[in-house]
């Protein structure tokens, strides 16, 4: 047993951060396929929109916040140090929301929806404070946004009946979403995977052609959802968005490239002019300085 006081070996604290990191991304997977899909999928044609019905979806909800409160507690004095950092808004408003109830005209509801915003507060402060880095969090949601798309575009041509929209409004006939509830819900979270696919192609944290694949993935999807002359305008935005920041970024590269230039020259510049103060041809032949710099044969 350890004495009290005594530092924890590293491959110790390896071990528990690898734990940590693994119930941080299980539960947040989980909980984001949650968010997304209905616990029924026929819920297109009986129209029934609601989760709540399902005793295996409430019993995932306790068991994510259950697990989310355990990182919590084994990290205490980190959670109180991350909690001090929170934007003092954000708890006004988690707060605001909790008194809420008292005066809502559904009390039950809106109870659930406090409760599933304090879970997912819970879930992203143990993501914070178990296994974190600087890329914690975008390759910790990129992966499971990208896996809904790609099911979703299986789900539209598979079972079409219950995957698009066949309602007579033009902004909804033919529109695509997939296993989500609505196209906007589709198309929303097709734009939060192309940023995120952006941002890997921009910060090369993934190989270009990954990330080209996945930033034209996400913007098919986004085309997908939408109807067509919402899908000029969408792409039109995505390829200037683009172009300005590749744009961007080489000015960038160009600025940090030369200003080291730059610095050189100037080191260069003040090098001979101290040469030819020393040794110029105003020198006389019996001085007898000798001023050599490291360079010099």
């Amino acid at each position: 047993m350890r004495a009290a006081g005594t530092a924890m070996p590293a491959t110790e604290k390896g071990s528990h951060e690898r734990i940590f990191s693994f119930l941080t991304a299980t539960i947040a997977w989980v909980m984001i396929v949650m968010m997304s899909v209905p616990a029924n999928p026929d819920y297109y044609v009986t129209g029934l929109v609601t989760n709540d019905s399902s005793s295996l979806t409430r019993t995932l909800w306790l068991l994510i916040f259950a697990i989310a409160i355990v990182i919590l507690l084994l990290r205490m004095s980190l959670s109180l140090r991350v909690i001090r950092q929170v934007n003092i808004f954000f708890l006004l408003f988690v707060a605001l929301a909790t008194i809420s109830i008292t005066w809502s005209i559904d009390p039950g509801q809106t109870g659930i929806r406090i409760f599933r915003l304090l879970v997912m507060s819970a879930v992203f402060l143990a993501i914070a404070v178990g296994g974190w880095d600087s890329r914690r969090f975008q390759e910790l949601i990129r992966p499971p946004v990208t896996v809904l798309l790609v099911g979703s575009i299986i789900f539209c041509l598979v079972r079409p009946d219950l995957a698009i929209h066949h309602d007579p409004e033009p902004e909804l006939f033919n529109a695509w979403r997939g296993l989500f509830p609505t196209k906007n819900s589709l198309g929303g979270a097709a734009a939060f995977g192309f940023i995120f696919w952006a941002h890997a192609w921009l910060s090369r944290e993934t190989g270009r052609v990954r990330a080209t694949l996945g930033v034209l993935f996400q913007q098919a999807t986004i085309n997908l959802s939408e109807p067509l002359w919402l899908n000029v305008l969408l792409t039109e935005f995505a390829v200037m968005s683009i172009a300005t920041t590749c744009i961007a970024r080489a000015l960038l590269e160009v600025r940090f490239r030369a200003k080291p230039m730059a610095n050189h020259v100037s080191e260069f510049s003040t090098a001979q002019d101290l040469r030819h103060s020393h040794l110029g041809p105003r020198r006389s032949g019996k001085s007898k300085l000798n001023f050599r710099f490291p360079h010099d044969p």
